[in-house]
Order: C-alpha cells, then sequence, then structure tokens
C-alpha cells in the first residue's frame, strides 16, 4: 500500500557547493597563478663613500642613509624597487622582474651615481663586478633676486639655493654703489658696476 505521509523526495543539489565546482575553481586559480607569476631575479652590490680631505673611499657606512633603487625592467611595466644601504656598504634587491634595469644609488651630500644596462635573469643573482664610488658634492650656493637695483625705500628679496651645504646665512650691507665704482673699490674686489646698476 502507498503512504503519502512520508514521501522520500530529492533534495535540490547545490552546484556552488559540490565537489566537481570546487575542484574546477581550484583548478582556474592555479593556471591563473601559473600566467601571472614572471619569472625572477636579483641584483646585489657593494658601495663606497669618498672621505673628505683624503681622496680615499670607505664602505663604511654607519652616519649615513643611503638608498639603491632598481628601475625597470625596460620593455614592459616598469617598477622600482629599492632598499637601504647595509653599515657595511653591501646591498642586494630581491624580486626584480627578467629584464634590463638602471639603478640608481643617493646618499646624503654625496652625488646621486647611477648605472644603466644591468641585465636580470631568472633565478640568478647579478652581482655588480666593481664597487660603485659615490663622490663627495661640492658645496655651491646660489643666490637670486626678482630685482636688479635696491633703494631704501624698496626691501630687498632674496632666495638661496644650496647643494652639499646643511643651511645658508646672507647678510645684506647698506651701500653706495655709485660712490664705490668712484673708488675703484669694486674692481678691487673682482666685480663691474653694468649701466643699468647690476
Amino acid at each position: 500500500m502507498y503512504s503519502a505521509k512520508n514521501p522520500i523526495t530529492a533534495q535540490p543539489r547545490n552546484l556552488l557547493m559540490s565537489w566537481e565546482f570546487i575542484f574546477l575553481k581550484i583548478l582556474l586559480l592555479a593556471v591563473v597563478g601559473i600566467q601571472l607569476e614572471k619569472p625572477m631575479g636579483s641584483l646585489a652590490g657593494r658601495i663606497a663613500l669618498e672621505r673628505e680631505g683624503f681622496g680615499l673611499y670607505s664602505y663604511n657606512i654607519r652616519e649615513n642613509k643611503v638608498y639603491a633603487l632598481a628601475i625597470g625592467p625596460r620593455k614592459g611595466p616598469q617598477i622600482e624597487r629599492g632598499v637601504w644601504i647595509n653599515n657595511d656598504g653591501s646591498f642586494r634587491i630581491d624580486q626584480l622582474p627578467v629584464g634590463e634595469y638602471e639603478l640608481k644609488l643617493r646618499a646624503t651630500g654625496y652625488g646621486t651615481e647611477y648605472i644603466n644596462g644591468l641585465f636580470i635573469e631568472e633565478g640568478k643573482v647579478n652581482v655588480l663586478d666593481d664597487a660603485v664610488a659615490m663622490h663627495l658634492v661640492e658645496p655651491s650656493v646660489s643666490i637670486g633676486s626678482n630685482m636688479r637695483v635696491f633703494t631704501t625705500k624698496e626691501q630687498p628679496y632674496l632666495w638661496a639655493n644650496a647643494s652639499g651645504a646643511s643651511k645658508v646665512k646672507i647678510k645684506v650691507y647698506r651701500s653706495d654703489l655709485i660712490q664705490l665704482a668712484q673708488h675703484n673699490q669694486l674692481k678691487a674686489w673682482g666685480y663691474e658696476l653694468g649701466s643699468s646698476l647690476d
């Protein structure tokens, strides 16, 4: 006899939770991961900082903050990856996609050094043959103004740009340029006075 009180009915199958669909998702993620993975390599080297007054170089970087920045690869989307230089002057930049790179080295008080044509190969560390010598920046100051002549009614407006220096001190003196020119004092100092008083 047939009873309708407890019929056995099949539950609808949830396709998103089936083992076939989960397996397909894992397989798809693995294929995408393989396609996105790029061959990587590393760049390593050493720098030497010029010492003031001796013409010698030192690998001791303890007092300086120095960094190395790899820019590349030349073809394709460019990345910039950098590291701080170790206290002994050595550095290593990892996880660089294969290709040609430019290396930028920067330290406070030293000229920026660029090295071009560095090739990164898959699974290898490209080591620079020689230490990169970083030279001290010669201190220089340039002073500018938006006016050629200052009078007693006009306030001077000056600006200064300095390289290789931590501060600039400007002193403005008041003087009669015509009187200095008549007594040849300007020529004694190595200056000439132009027709527009410049």
